[in-house]
């Protein structure tokens, strides 16, 4: 079985503009390359003010991720 961790922010994990956000998602494919298991769990806070839900969701789509929510989560899936 393989290690699993869980990555928990309040700051959007794939926010372009943080050079933190750039920073942990390298750490993160690095893991997952090197075999662990990885969750992600994010605000949708960006750095960049102008940021919205739009940019939000537009960037999920971007990055093949689906989001799937209900009453009481947003759940990300990759799709590869």
């Amino acid at each position: 079985m393989s290690p699993t961790l869980l990555f928990s922010s309040f700051h959007n994990y794939l926010d372009q503009g943080s050079g933190a956000a750039i920073s942990a998602r390298e750490v993160l494919r690095e893991l997952a390359r090197r075999g662990w298991r990885i969750r992600v769990l994010c605000g949708s806070l960006f750095d960049d003010a102008t940021a919205d839900e739009n940019s939000f969701y537009a960037t999920l789509k971007r990055r093949d991720v689906t989001p799937t929510s209900n009453a009481n989560a947003l759940l990300l899936t990759t799709t590869n």
